[in-house]
């Protein structure tokens, strides 16, 4: 059986998928703003899916006003208005914390009851460094890693086969540029 956790006490871990940006603003100045916010644990300009991406983590667990307050304050001062996921479990690692390389995020919707399948495969497959279960538009935001583009096309690819998959959008950022900035 696929290691998730449901139990999770460090948090309460959302993402942002900013799908634009005010006319007056770029995707990377925005994630730079984003990085200097306390509970923003990466966020970095995107190529694919979406314009930039946001990792949120509060530390109470239960703080679903905090988050909601976060996301009608200070994230809307900033001018996203986008689409947020909650993390309910997660596998591995889960999605997005601290790999400085080039990263592919994919969002999947997965067919009901396919879950524990979708996730055995990553398992067998190997490609996959964590996963998020979420709430929202997506069933799970899995992290593919390689030191070049090319190697995480090729993983990111290996995922399409997977039976329990109904659809897949993804995103590619650099690690090293969000760092960097």
């Amino acid at each position: 059986m696929a290691d998730l956790d449901y139990s999770r006490d460090d948090g309460l871990h959302a993402f942002v998928f900013v799908d634009h940006v005010a006319r007056d603003d770029t995707p990377k100045a925005l994630a730079k703003r984003l990085r200097g916010m306390s509970e923003v644990v990466f966020a970095s300009d995107a190529v694919g899916s979406y314009l930039a991406f946001a990792h949120l983590r509060l530390d109470d667990r239960d703080d679903l006003s905090g988050l909601q307050d976060l996301i009608s304050g200070a994230l809307r001062e900033q001018g996203l208005r986008c689409k947020y996921g909650l993390e309910v479990g997660t596998y591995r690692v889960g999605a997005k914390r601290s790999t400085p390389d080039i990263i592919g995020l994919v969002s999947i919707v997965v067919r009901v009851g396919a879950l524990d399948a979708v996730i055995e495969a990553f398992e067998e497959l190997d490609v996959v460094k964590g996963a998020s279960i979420l709430t929202g538009d997506f069933d799970i935001l899995a992290q593919v890693n390689g030191v070049t583009v090319d190697e995480v096309l090729e993983k990111i690819m290996q995922l399409q086969g997977i039976d329990g998959i109904v659809h897949t959008s993804t995103a590619l950022m650099d690690g090293r540029r969000a760092e960097s900035d």
